[in-house]
């Protein structure tokens, strides 16, 4: 068993963790937000929006969407599985149970 010493010192270690894998995507996003703003404003300028109709960007748009809004999603999916909430059956409807 671990003692209580060694069990905090895991704590901390874990929590300095979770930190830095939080601490991660912000700074990747501060450094590298600026540049993609740059390169989007330069190619809409030269090109208009129909560079922006091609089927990889809008894979890389449909992608962004996903990965922005599947956590709020899956957190409504599991808030409703936890409650028991479930979608009456046609025959429940129908006989009101």
């Amino acid at each position: 068993m671990l003692s209580c010493e060694q069990d905090q010192v895991s704590q901390r270690a874990l929590i300095n963790k979770s930190q830095f894998l939080l601490q991660a995507p912000l700074i990747l996003g501060l450094v590298l937000a600026p540049l993609a703003e740059n390169r989007l404003f330069l190619s809409v300028d030269s090109y208009g929006f129909a560079r922006l109709s091609r089927l990889g960007i809008l894979l890389l748009i449909l992608l962004v969407l996903v990965g922005a809004f599947y956590p709020i999603l899956r957190r409504g999916w599991q808030k409703r599985k936890d409650k028991g909430m479930k979608h009456p059956s046609t025959q429940e409807r129908i006989l009101g149970a």
